[in-house]
């Protein structure tokens, strides 16, 4: 018998001994010894708390060592074509307990990913599969996060008879690889030259393209932040209309405090403190294990969270300094982000809210609470004061990534609706 038929009949005899012959494909076999995948995943220096994505998960022979490395706080994104490894994969990710592991079914115009959403687009023998590379991984461009990288590892196409034989063409000159991934706006970060089948290269956008992909969101309100961030703000001014009997925030805080859920042990950023309203209620909640991020951009109203904070002695309360763009709290860093009639005041609701995904742990939750606005039916001062209604609201934070659990009932509050999200 011929050589080329005596190779085909052993690889068919051992894909057949496989139960999941596709994954078994994937992984190959004695796989460990030639990928080396531990020193894959150091050479990467991942960071806990880092979100990755793994383009061609297939099986997940990489993504549960990348869910190691970014920690519970980080995120690894599955990512496949394939509808029989997307289901072998979350049933593994339920079997598992995997937490950090979301797996997403993607389509091959389509990563489904959001944008701003990963540190490291990684992808393991699959770039060879792709259809029009260059212009595939400039669209994935704004899907990375500032400062974020791509890795290519991807065979090397000649490695003798028989891996012409039974691979053929399913591999990539990894100076092809260079030349495509210049063409779509990237450059070479670095090479590692330690797998002997494979070529691993790592790059990052081109500053051009980077500014292009990370162009600044366009105020939706232009102005609308500008008396708070005035030196002249006068804070009791303020205290007496946020904290006083007209307002119905005011007279339900013990109803909203309660109807948040927080335990004991949690971290909770209040977005838009303000006077400080919410402090002491958040402060008991947490008990002396948990967190308050009373998160601010008004100098004055910075100032005095921070006296209050000390004078009341809120030994739980951290005051955060954030901007028009960002609530600068740190990855992974709270259990529940709560903002209440500061949403219509973001400027920037898309960085914003990219800003709150990142500080929102898996399986956390955002609480926004705003105005019910009504043509016809609000007052006309609300009309214009708030940019838009529940529904935009709504649909803007699930654009973000967020996932609505419901719509709170809240005794007492009839100018303002309570929505609940998770952050997947």
């Amino acid at each position: 018998m011929p050589a080329k038929h005596i190779a085909l009949v052993v690889a068919v005899a051992l894909l057949g001994a496989c139960a999941n012959v596709k994954r078994c494909s994937y992984e190959g076999f004695g796989r460990d010894d030639w990928q080396q995948p531990e020193r894959v995943v150091e050479s990467l220096a991942l960071a806990p708390g880092e979100r990755v994505a793994d383009l061609g998960a297939g099986g997940g022979y990489f993504t549960f060592r990348l869910a190691d490395a970014v920690g519970e706080g980080g995120r690894v994104f599955a990512v496949d074509v394939d509808p029989d490894m997307t289901a072998y994969l979350e049933k593994r990710v339920a079997r598992d307990g995997h937490g950090n592991v979301e797996v997403i079914r993607a389509t091959p115009a389509d990563s489904g990913l959001d944008d701003a959403s990963v540190d490291l687009l990684f992808t393991v023998n699959t770039y060879h599969h792709l259809d029009e590379r260059s212009a595939y991984f400039r669209a994935l461009a704004p899907k990375l996060a500032p400062d974020g990288r791509v890795a290519i590892i991807d065979l090397h196409p000649d490695q003798g008879f028989f891996f012409r034989l039974f691979v053929g063409g399913h591999a990539t000159e990894p100076a092809q690889i260079e030349r495509e991934l210049d063409a779509a706006g990237y450059r070479l970060l670095e090479t590692h030259a330690f797998l002997a089948r494979q070529s691993f290269q790592v790059f990052a956008l081109a500053e051009d393209e980077r500014a292009a992909a990370t162009a600044p969101e366009a105020s939706v309100r232009p102005g609308i932040n500008k008396p708070f961030l005035s030196a002249d703000l006068d804070v009791d001014q303020w205290a007496e209309r946020f904290e006083g009997e007209s307002r119905e925030i005011y007279v339900e805080r013990q109803g909203i405090a309660d109807t948040l859920g927080i335990e004991p042990g949690m971290a909770v950023a209040d977005i838009g403190a303000g006077t400080g309203l919410f402090l002491s209620l958040l402060d008991e909640r947490v008990g002396p294990e948990g967190a308050v991020y009373a998160v601010e951009i008004a100098p004055n109203f910075v100032t005095h969270l921070r006296e209050r904070a000390e004078r009341e002695g809120l030994a739980q309360v951290e005051v955060v300094v954030g901007s028009e763009r960002s609530v600068e709290l740190a990855k992974a860093s709270v259990d529940l982000a709560f903002v209440c009639d500061v949403y219509h005041h973001f400027e920037y609701p898309q960085a914003s809210l990219a800003s709150l995904r990142e500080a929102i742990r898996p399986g956390g939750q955002l609480v926004v609470i705003d105005f019910e606005r009504i043509p016809g039916t609000s007052p006309q001062w609300l009309l214009e004061h708030v940019r838009a209604g529940k529904q935009v609201f709504r649909s803007e934070v699930e654009a973000a990534g967020f996932e609505l659990i419901e719509e709170v009932a809240v005794p007492g509050l009839k100018e303002n609706y309570f929505l609940r999200f998770r952050r997947p």
